[in-house]
């Protein structure tokens, strides 16, 4: 399971878009999430072995997601690099990359969003979804058609940690759009995300409803930040940039499923 089914499972070129209202930071933060998905006990869910696991590495306005767990197919790994306005898949099996400009993701959603005028069909993408916020207990929570997102939340140390994880989730949404998939649509997720950047927040733990017949399915997600990289991170890193530097290139629409 990809970050981007994960996460969805968890207008024009406007204010409301991060990667371009935000710019790009001039002394980036380098730190890791690690986030695991599990089944909601209540479902029948194991909740000491995850669904999925990702470990989310930023570093010099990088980001870098790699899957840790069989079931996510560790073979494929994405790089969201703002600073050459490019998302690269990267395929360990068939040593294939594939590269999506931002400026197509970010024009891709904006069509979706001045496009589609109906206001059920606006309702069931999520684009008319609003916050509910309980700021004492920095608790925040959206839902549209029959997926709920409630989330608890932590203040990183460092202001441009929450900026550059929004900045993630951000992309990682509209990459979701530009893959097709399963997951719920992610603009509810999305309005989500920039919520908790302009509070300087960051999730902790999310729950995940999605109301079905005859029982609704739920899903726990947890991330725990790291505010610095290791050693071995970096090696990671490393060994990605050179397998961007080695792979064979093919379109963005034949990347592997």
């Amino acid at each position: 399971m990809s970050l981007i089914i994960m996460t969805g499972v968890v207008s024009l070129l406007t204010a409301k878009s991060l990667p371009a209202d935000e710019g790009r930071p001039s002394n980036p933060p380098s730190f890791r999430v690690d986030i695991r998905f599990y089944e909601a006990e209540s479902i029948g869910g194991d909740p000491t072995v995850p669904l999925s696991a990702h470990r989310i590495l930023f570093h010099r306005g990088v980001t870098y997601d790699l899957p840790q767990s069989p079931r996510d197919r560790v073979r494929f790994v994405t790089v969201v690099d703002p600073n050459r306005s490019r998302v690269m898949l990267l395929d360990r099996q068939s040593k294939v990359r594939a590269t999506v400009p931002t400026d197509h993701l970010v024009e891709l959603t904006a069509k979706i969003r001045s496009t589609t005028e109906n206001a059920e069909k606006r309702d069931g993408l999520g684009l008319n979804a609003n916050v509910a916020v309980d700021a004492p207990n920095r608790r925040y929570s959206i839902g549209f058609g029959r997926v709920t997102y409630r989330t608890d939340t932590r203040r990183p140390t460092d202001p441009a940690v929450a900026r550059a994880f929004g900045r993630f989730s951000d992309w990682a949404g509209r990459l979701n759009i530009a893959r097709p998939s399963d997951a719920p649509p992610p603009f509810a997720r999305m309005t989500l995300s920039r919520s908790l950047v302009a509070a300087g927040l960051i999730p902790e733990t999310m729950t995940v409803t999605i109301r079905n017949d005859p029982s609704d399915l739920q899903f726990n997600v947890t991330h725990e930040l790291t505010e610095r990289l290791d050693e071995d991170d970096l090696k990671q890193i490393r060994e990605v940039e050179g397998m961007m530097a080695a792979y064979r290139d093919i379109p963005f629409e034949s990347f592997p499923e």
